[in-house]
């Protein structure tokens, strides 16, 4: 047990608490399936009709459980629990107790209060965790489509995946271009490959994927190779307007521009329109004139 803890300093251990529950429920998504296409276990939990003894046993089970996927099922029931208007109550006696017995928080009088942002805190954890699961599962299917049969091969080494970059197939090379950008390859050695995926090779979404790689490669660096490739893109009339709206964003993202001055900002704005509203001054900037 702790000694005693002032709410703030009980707010400041919290996050050590929860990562914990990050990892706890990262845990019990993954290996119960849900990044696999399986619906996440936790949405479906019932928790109607729960005891007080029931629901402390739920909070200690998430809390001192040996196995990390335990915990994390554990903790998607109090989430439930939490969003039940029977047992918010209770939930929230079982938690105040926990945490006395635990932190030993003083005063009591922010007990309830400290309780409050403990529990919102991680429904929230959980609500981004299942939001990037699903991300993933959707992610995941799409890169199945893409390889086929040609997944595991791709997926046993970044050498494996990079021998598909030629494929005669252009799902083929999507899927490769994207199994090796996951793959930590050395930038040196990739970059090259993308910068020739992005001109020469014939099919528009493969360029656009070596792109969106090579952008994200380049995050930041305000180098002024970078800068005068993607401006190249951006002035070549001849080539395909998604491929130049991709790499007028990327100047944006390379050389690291406000946010609210970023085309994607300013298109979900309903600001930006490629390419009449393109800022060609910081084009020819870029271009290095």
């Amino acid at each position: 047990m702790k000694g005693q803890l002032k709410p703030f300093q009980f707010l400041k251990e919290r996050v050590q608490v929860d990562i914990q529950v990050w990892h706890d429920l990262h845990q019990e998504l993954f290996s119960s399936g849900g990044a696999n296409g399986v619906e996440v276990p936790m949405a479906g939990l019932d928790v109607s009709g729960m005891t007080l003894e029931s629901i402390e046993a739920v909070f200690t089970e998430a809390l001192d459980h040996v196995k990390a996927a335990t915990r994390g099922q554990a903790w998607g029931q109090i989430f439930q629990m939490t969003k039940s208007a029977e047992l918010r109550d209770n939930v929230t006696r079982v938690a105040q107790r926990m945490i006395v017995e635990r932190f030993q928080i003083v005063p009591s009088s922010v007990l309830e209060q400290v309780v409050e942002i403990w529990l919102n805190g991680i429904g929230q954890l959980i609500s981004e965790l299942v939001d990037r699961t699903r991300w993933e599962t959707h992610h995941r299917q799409h890169l199945v489509r893409l390889a086929g049969s040609d997944l595991s091969a791709m997926e046993s080494s970044t050498e494996g995946a990079m021998r598909f970059l030629d494929h005669p197939d252009p799902d083929r090379r999507i899927a490769a271009i994207t199994i090796v950008e996951k793959s930590g390859k050395n930038r040196k050695t990739l970059i090259p490959l993308l910068v020739e995926k992005v001109v020469a090779d014939p099919d528009l979404g493969v360029k656009v994927t070596a792109l969106r790689v090579y952008i994200n490669y380049n995050q930041k660096v305000r180098d002024a190779e970078v800068s005068q490739f993607l401006a190249s893109i951006v002035r070549d009339v001849s080539a395909p307007i998604p491929l130049r709206d991709s790499a007028y964003g990327g100047l944006y993202k390379t050389n690291d521009r406000p946010a609210l001055e970023s085309p994607i900002v300013r298109f979900a704005q309903g600001r930006f329109t490629f390419p009449q509203d393109v800022d060609w001054d910081f084009v020819a900037k870029c271009s290095g004139e």
